[in-house]
């Protein structure tokens, strides 16, 4: 055995807890992928480490760029390689506490969600009021200046699934948003449906282009806990909430890639009031939609919408 194999293989017995067979099976591991490296038409191997930024290309030295990295003093930077090593993906989450947001690294078979997908809609409110169970107007003119843009449907579940079997809801959730044999089917898993519209300023001054979301869905949240964001939609009862979010790399359009950590952002406002059994939300997101659409132009955009709904 060489001198670099021997030291590969020390640095993993000493650095991670595993067992000697599992450093075995490892190193066996990425023997063969150098082996096969070798045979390529690529003139030096690029190792890429998940969830770690930095990408090694290296030739004869990169199973000793590995070794160093995995004898690091970085709990996250061990986790990493392992990720590699024992094949468990591990994904970024956010976990809330309060008004604040951390970022975890877990397993994915650890990590539970519920899931919504949704779609536009070339159907009219009827339609849509008839398809999701309770009554909804979207005005084609709004606050002095919006227009509707669009009408979205979506579908959420208000049971959770696990991560892993995210993929194999999506299709189905899709078909389900206009079926109702496809949302049946979904039964055992809560699912309910929900409804936006999305406003767009149309007149060529300084707000040209701002727009925002009028939502809605049969719901309830808890806003007890927002009680100091209190704010008065006429004599409803409302919350001007700044929401913090995730924002992940894609891995194509619209797909979350959730093995690289993600930036929290906290452009995304949000009023919110319970009504009919309902939750409403007027969502402004992004910085100059925010600047030029605040909590007191919120809470009249709110008032002129419920004012405009069907009896």
């Amino acid at each position: 055995m060489s001198e670099l194999d021997s030291l590969i293989k020390k640095s993993l017995s000493e650095n991670i807890s595993i067992t000697n067979l599992e450093v075995d099976d490892s190193y066996l591991k990425f023997e063969e992928s150098i082996n096969l490296k070798k045979g390529s038409l690529y003139p030096f191997l690029i190792l890429k480490i998940l969830n770690y930024k930095k990408i090694i290309f290296a030739s004869a030295a990169c199973l000793l760029c590995l070794s160093l990295l995995l004898a690091g003093t970085s709990g996250d930077v061990r986790a990493a390689a392992l990720d590699v090593i024992n094949n468990v993906k591990m994904i970024f989450v956010t976990e809330k506490t309060g008004d604040e947001i951390k970022i975890v690294h877990k397993p994915s078979s650890e990590v539970n969600l519920q899931p919504y997908v949704y779609k536009q809609v070339y159907i009219s409110d009827v339609e849509i009021s008839k398809l999701i169970g309770y009554k909804i107007k979207f005005p084609d003119l709004i606050a002095n200046g919006f227009e509707l843009q669009e009408r979205l449907l979506f579908l959420g579940l208000n049971k959770e699934i696990s991560y892993d079997d995210k993929n194999l809801f999506t299709n189905k959730m899709e078909a389900a948003i206009e079926n109702q044999k496809e949302f049946e089917e979904l039964s055992s898993y809560n699912p309910y449906r929900g409804t936006s519209g999305l406003y767009k300023y149309t007149r060529p001054d300084h707000k040209f282009g701002v727009y925002f979301q009028i939502s809605l869905w049969p719901k309830q949240s808890n806003l007890e806990a927002y009680s100091k964001y209190q704010v008065k939609i006429g004599d409803i009862k409302g919350y001007w909430l700044n929401v913090k979010y995730p924002v992940y790399p894609w891995m194509s359009p619209g797909q979350d890639n959730m093995t690289n950590k993600p930036a929290i952002k906290e452009d995304f406002y949000r009023l919110v009031w319970l009504q009919d059994d309902l939750t409403f939300a007027v969502q402004i997101l992004n910085e100059t939609n925010v600047k030029n659409i605040n909590k007191d132009a919120a809470i009249e955009i709110a008032k002129e919408f419920i004012q405009a709904q069907p009896d």
